[in-house]
């Protein structure tokens, strides 16, 4: 992020430190000041110049995701209401029920267990009465909906499968009506695809490689494979993928510059304690 030329070097500058999340939970985001200046190497002068003039320089982040876990649970009110209490006939009724939802820390809002809302007193259902159908002998089958997409912050899919009689344009009965008539009932949750309870699916991870930056805040790397009984495999729960991304060396840098390259006072780093190291590389010495 440093070119040198014959009276100084152009390079990028981080002005500012991370400025506050724009959200408490739930993957918001924070800025800060990055500026590219001209270092005059004779007089020590700093000069801030239009990006244009780094453009051909790796420049720092200005813009990094925070606080990426899950906000607490708020109840809201279900889209429709359920299957009627009754399979035919009078008297039956329909509730429309409070669900649980989160913002994952990707940002996304799914569908959570109740357990993720006990801080807040779950509102009352509300119900209606159902349409009057006659009853009549029918053949209740099981009505599969498919499984719900994106997976779900927890891993696990699910669909809606419900006792059906399509006599008269379809009615819903209870569960009992199509157990007693000997039909299992279709799996209606499972854990996402790649899941083996044997575990020979997992993501396997590399060492963290070096930090960008020595100081005011950079980002390191590592390689997150997905292995199945030591090959490499493509349907491990993404879900589950450990991050391949983080910050470092977050410490404010010194007063001072390195008068090389970043890439090659990383290779010395370890003869930081020789004062003309120190001199070379002021500031990736400074790193903790």
């Amino acid at each position: 992020m440093v070119e040198e030329c014959s009276a100084g070097r152009y390079e990028w500058r981080i002005i500012t430190a991370w400025g506050d999340c724009s959200r408490s939970c739930g993957a918001g985001s924070s800025t800060r000041v990055v500026q590219c200046i001209f270092v005059d190497l004779i007089t020590g002068e700093r000069l801030a110049r239009e990006d244009s003039a780094c453009a051909h320089l790796e420049k720092p982040a200005a813009t990094r995701l925070c606080n990426q876990f899950a906000c607490p649970g708020k109840w809201v009110i279900a889209s429709n209401y359920g299957r009627c209490s009754v399979s035919c006939g009078p008297n039956g009724v329909q509730e429309r029920p409070y669900l649980c939802k989160i913002l994952t820390g990707q940002g996304i809002e799914v569908v959570a267990e109740d357990s993720f809302c006990v801080a807040i007193p779950k509102p009352p259902s509300t119900y209606r009465e159902c349409p009057n159908f006659a009853c009549q002998e029918g053949s209740f089958e099981w009505y599969i909906r498919p499984w719900t997409t994106p997976c779900g912050v927890d891993c696990w899919a699910d669909r809606d499968v419900q006792c059906y009689n399509p006599v008269d344009g379809g009615i819903y009965g209870f569960d009992e009506t199509c157990l007693n008539k000997g039909l299992l009932k279709p799996e209606a949750r499972r854990r996402c695809a790649g899941y083996t309870k044997n575990g020979a699916l997992q993501w396997m991870l590399q060492p963290w490689g070096y930090c960008s930056e020595p100081c005011n805040g950079g980002h390191q790397n590592r390689n997150v494979t997905c292995m199945e009984n030591g090959k490499l495999a493509r349907s491990c729960p993404l879900c589950e993928k450990p991050t391949e991304r983080q910050d470092c060396n977050l410490h404010l840098c010194p007063d001072c510059e390195d008068r090389l390259q970043y890439s090659q006072c990383r290779m010395v780093q370890h003869l930081c304690d020789k004062p003309h190291i120190q001199n070379l590389c002021c500031r990736t010495c400074s790193v903790p």
